[in-house]
């Protein structure tokens, strides 16, 4: 029975050390004194939600003439597009087949094109608005605080990913919260500018919110992290190390040069992001310092480099990352090239169109002959990761 099969797993399980004794014994500590949450800006929130759902419910039955009602009704709004003449992108299905796609990925792209009709855009723009994963964690919180405390309790399950040992979310998922793209204006203090948004949310004041910021819902994804609070006569430190990764793969591998990088003050991913570009540390360096979106780019490949290659990445893993990254391989400059939100998915689309898939009449199955675009690409990325793979053990 369980119980005797419990008792056998005890009896032939090495006994734990002193150390992962001392970590469990902390995590079940913060267990159970909970993360305490600010439950009234949570009520708030959702109370914006349903006014924003409301309102845009209604535009969309008027844009579409009654043919589509809310922004979740995909078929509808497939459907309706054809009726205007416009198609959605179409994106590879798991069976082979191109089909029509109204995910997140294939919303940026028909955004960005000059030929989107106006009302397609507006509908569009709604279903993406509304469609953030993130703001539901607001009816998480209230389904799952403690009616009394306001706390979230047993959010972190030790040792709960079993490959690495690591913490896992459960419950809110703590360790998934967005970062938040408030922007401040220049010379006005962040907590109180952030303190005056949460009033006017507590107030239920979307014009306010509307007037301050063309997308309410991305502010109110915004706060979640605000939602944490610390309680009353008491402060809430957040501390993060720098860059705490990449130091200790390094340092394990022994890769000094590497080492001396971070002893000189010096960006690493900027480093290697000046290797693989043949351009200067400087240009990397400054253009990711003063907001220039290429230079940004180019150091996220530096990053993934060191990162993921050094935490057994390969090839292929590498090269889809990039492309999230908006970093494509470009076979007409036979370079790394940083494109924007539209161009990235119609050269994904493009692989996925030059591939040729078909069922194997042997076995019954899907099988996919990847096209020479996407294989150009795969060898691109594949030598990235035998060059750095073999730099970073020097």
């Amino acid at each position: 029975n369980d119980e005797w099969g419990e008792v056998s797993v005890d009896i032939n399980m090495p006994a734990w050390n002193a150390h992962e004794q001392t970590v469990f014994a902390m995590d079940q500590r913060i267990n159970a004194r909970g993360v305490p949450i600010d439950v009234d800006l949570a009520h708030a929130c959702i109370e914006i939600i349903d006014q924003l759902q409301d309102k845009y419910w209604e535009q969309i039955e008027v844009i579409t003439e009654g043919a589509v009602e809310k922004h979740t009704e995909t078929p509808k709004i497939k459907a309706w597009m054809d009726a205007q003449g416009y198609d959605c992108i179409k994106v590879r299905n798991p069976k082979g087949k191109m089909v029509p796609s109204l995910n997140a990925e294939s919303i940026d792209t028909m955004l960005e094109d000059p030929q989107l009709p106006e009302d397609v855009r507006q509908v569009l723009t709604i279903r993406q608005t509304m469609g953030l994963e993130s703001i539901k964690k607001y009816y998480r919180f209230i389904a799952i605080a403690d009616p009394d405390t306001h706390r979230l309790y047993d959010q972190f399950s030790f040792y709960g990913a079993q490959a690495t040992g690591r913490w896992a979310a459960r419950g809110a998922q703590l360790h998934n919260f967005a970062r938040g793209n408030i922007k401040v204006p220049k010379g006005v203090d962040y907590d109180e500018f952030i303190g005056t948004i949460i009033r006017h949310v507590k107030m239920r004041n979307l014009k306010f919110l509307e007037m301050i910021y063309p997308n309410p819902v991305a502010i109110l994804s915004s706060l979640l992290r605000p939602s944490i609070t610390a309680p009353e006569g008491m402060e809430l430190c957040v501390s993060d190390y720098s860059s705490i990764e990449a130091r200790v793969i390094f340092w394990l591998i022994g890769a000094e040069w590497v080492l001396d990088i971070f002893r000189q003050g010096r960006c690493v991913y900027c480093v290697v992001a000046a290797d693989v570009y043949g351009v200067t540390y400087e240009e990397i360096y400054d253009g990711y310092k003063s907001g220039c979106p290429v230079n940004s780019l180019r150091r996220q490949l530096g990053k993934q480099a060191c990162l993921g290659l050094n935490y057994q990445m390969g090839g292929k893993t590498f090269v889809s990352t990039l492309n999230r990254y908006l970093i494509v391989w470009d076979a007409a400059t036979d370079d790394w090239a940083t494109v924007g939100t539209g161009q990235v998915k119609a050269h994904r689309e493009a692989q996925a169109a030059e591939c040729i898939t078909e069922i194997d009449p042997e076995t019954g199955l899907w099988t996919t002959q990847e096209g020479h675009r996407d294989e150009a690409e795969k060898q691109a990325g594949a030598a990235v990761v035998k060059t750095y793979r073999t730099k970073f053990k020097e």
